[in-house]
């Protein structure tokens, strides 16, 4: 049996953010949805975003009150390093431009896939900077906006395209925080067993 993935702080800490914007992409999937069933959508979304959350928090202080029984060599925060804020305000900068551009020319639809494109990018840049994960993380999210993209070139509506571009994307960060709680469940149950 293989070692399980070690699975530190900016994990745990990732897989939170991670949830957030599930959140936000599935509400994002069901804007132009109407009825019940988007209701429903709104609501699963949540829930499987909060327990993601709530999960990703419990195992952060797990992990913080063994730290502090056996300290060691402290793990680098990514989100303080200068890479992490290039690819950022990168990704910030391009989010605005493509959100404005494609507003200006009437093509708001669109909005959804460039925002799950540019994100996606960025996660491959994290790829290359901090963690072979990203590249997963960010193909899957380009693989959304070119899904949203097919859709609408086929000549679907701005409903269509933001329900598949929408829940694609958040899927894509709902299944990325399982992973990783899985992973850290998977290192416990390692300590445990060897202790």
């Amino acid at each position: 049996m293989g070692q399980p993935q070690v699975v530190g702080k900016n994990a745990l800490i990732g897989s939170i953010v991670s949830a957030g914007f599930g959140i936000g992409w599935v509400e994002w999937g069901t804007l132009h949805l109407g009825g019940k069933a988007s209701t429903a959508i709104r609501i699963v979304g949540v829930v499987i975003g909060v327990v993601l959350i709530v999960r990703s928090i419990r195992f952060r202080r797990k992990q913080r009150a063994a730290q502090r029984a056996n300290p060691g060599p402290a793990e680098r925060s990514m989100f303080a390093s200068r890479g992490y804020r290039l690819v950022v305000a990168a990704e910030v900068v391009a989010l605005a431009a493509g959100y404005l551009i494609l507003g200006a020319v009437n093509q708001s639809a669109y909005q959804i896939v460039w925002f799950a494109l540019v994100v996606g990018v960025h996660f491959i840049g994290f790829g290359r900077l901090f963690a072979f994960r990203f590249y997963f993380v960010g193909g899957a999210l380009v693989v959304a906006a070119l899904a949203g993209l097919i859709v609408g070139l086929a000549g679907g509506g701005i409903t269509l395209v933001e329900a598949v571009t929408g829940f694609a994307s958040g899927l894509t960060l709902f299944v990325a925080p399982l992973v990783t709680i899985r992973q850290y469940q998977a290192q416990q149950d390692q300590v445990q067993a060897s202790a």
